[in-house]
């Protein structure tokens, strides 16, 4: 009989209880730690990567105006007086001068925009800048829409408008350049065909994160 009373009376198995709870809530609290520690590295490193994107597309967009500045192109179209035929040449100078001498004379060429891409990686001493793709779009010359803006800019004469991007990122910086109305030589005639120059700059180019944005 006492032998029962002892053991209805022993704390030995509540103990054991009470210290598989604590376990279990030792081990629920050291989860939660865990993955609160692992959501917080998780969002630092994604701050990071987003703060380094968005300064290898704004380096980009800055170097890639710069160029655009200090491109220039010259458009010789030549129309025979008696067919009326005429051909272009596309003469082009500066950084992008390449690009944008073909992409001038496509325009020329099919009368329509023209749409291509580049690349082009920010000059950086720590090596961590990523390559940035350039995707572009050229619009002819209007010139009967003589849109001139308060700038002196045409605003309907080979407008570039273009989209910076990084591979695996979502961000996007946008880029919108005008042309500049300088001199152009007035146009000559030889007897057999007219000759007209046309002086194509873009000085006005804003850097934007919204497309089509000033």
């Amino acid at each position: 009989m006492n032998a029962v009373k002892k053991k209805l009376n022993s704390r030995r198995g509540a103990s054991v209880i009470f210290a598989l709870l604590f376990l279990m809530v030792a081990a629920m609290v050291s989860v939660v730690i865990l993955d609160a520690s692992v959501t917080t590295t998780k969002r630092l490193r994604d701050d990071t990567d987003w703060e380094q994107d968005n300064l290898t597309l704004t380096s980009a967009g800055k170097l890639v105006r710069e160029c655009l500045a200090n491109t220039s192109c010259t458009v010789v179209t030549t129309t025979n007086n008696e067919t009326k035929v005429s051909t272009v040449a596309v003469t082009a100078e500066g950084p992008l001068g390449d690009i944008a001498g073909n992409a001038l004379q496509k325009v020329n060429d099919f009368s329509d925009a023209y749409s291509g891409s580049f690349k082009v990686t920010p000059d950086d001493d720590s090596g961590v800048f990523r390559e940035v793709t350039v995707s572009f779009t050229v619009l002819p010359d209007q010139a009967e829409l003589a849109g001139i803006d308060g700038e002196n800019h045409r605003k309907d004469s080979y407008k570039v408008s273009a989209a910076l991007t990084l591979e695996g990122s979502e961000q996007k910086l946008f880029i919108t350049a005008y042309r500049s109305i300088t001199q152009s030589p007035p146009e000559t005639n030889d007897g057999v065909n007219t000759i007209k120059t046309d002086n194509v700059e873009w000085t006005s180019v804003v850097l934007s994160t919204k497309e089509g944005g000033e």
